[in-house]
Formats: structure tokens, sequence, C-alpha cells
């Protein structure tokens, strides 16, 4: 808890000099709900960007080597955007993907854990 509090502090005080324009811009003329606005986009901006991060680390790699219909090797593709809508707004990751040119399939690794 003693981390995550520290964390916090560290982080709410990036949040105000990204505001604040590191000081350059004075918010005490603000209106208390544009201020608010203000704030709530830039975390929200940050979740996204957060929960982005954390797709695109535990994204599974698509190990397959070889086509489970004809056995031929596979080709890899260029990834797959995929976009998820969050409480926070859409989130784009990549996903591995690969190719059997025999068959003409695209294989790629199951999305469960991803929240697809």
């Amino acid at each position: 808890m003693f981390r995550r509090t520290k964390m916090t502090a560290a982080m709410s005080q990036e949040l105000i000099d990204e505001l604040t324009d590191h000081g350059r811009r004075d918010l005490s003329q603000l209106r208390m709900d544009d201020l608010e606005s203000e704030i709530y986009e830039l975390v929200d901006a940050v979740t996204r960007r957060a929960v982005q991060g954390v797709l695109e680390d535990q994204r599974p790699a698509c190990d397959m080597s070889h086509c489970p219909q004809c056995g031929r090797q596979l080709e890899d593709k260029p990834p797959q955007e995929k976009t998820l809508l969050t409480q926070r707004g859409e989130v784009t990751w990549h996903q591995p993907v690969k190719r059997c040119t025999a068959c003409r399939c695209d294989f790629f690794p199951s999305g469960a854990s991803l929240g697809d």
C-alpha cells in the first residue's frame, strides 16, 4: 500500500505538471467544471495508454509454425489491429497473425485472456 501511495503522489504531480504546462499555465482562472473536465480527459488518456501497454505486454505469441490442417509451414503476416472499448474510451493493440498459403487460412492466438 505504501508503494501505491508513493506512486500515486508521483503520478499526481506529473498530471499537475501536464495541466499547468510545467507551471507556465495558471489554472486559478478556470471554472471548477472546466478544470474537472480537463483533469478527466487527461486521466482518461493516461488510463487508455496504460491499458494498451498491458494488452501489448500480455498478448500471446503466435508460436504455431505449421498449419494444423495441412502441416505446411506458416508465413508471418502483418499484425492485425484490434480495438477494445473500455470504460475510458477505445484502446487499440496489435495481434500477431500467421498464414497458410496452401489452405488460404489465417491463424492467430486466442484473445480470450485479453477480453475478446
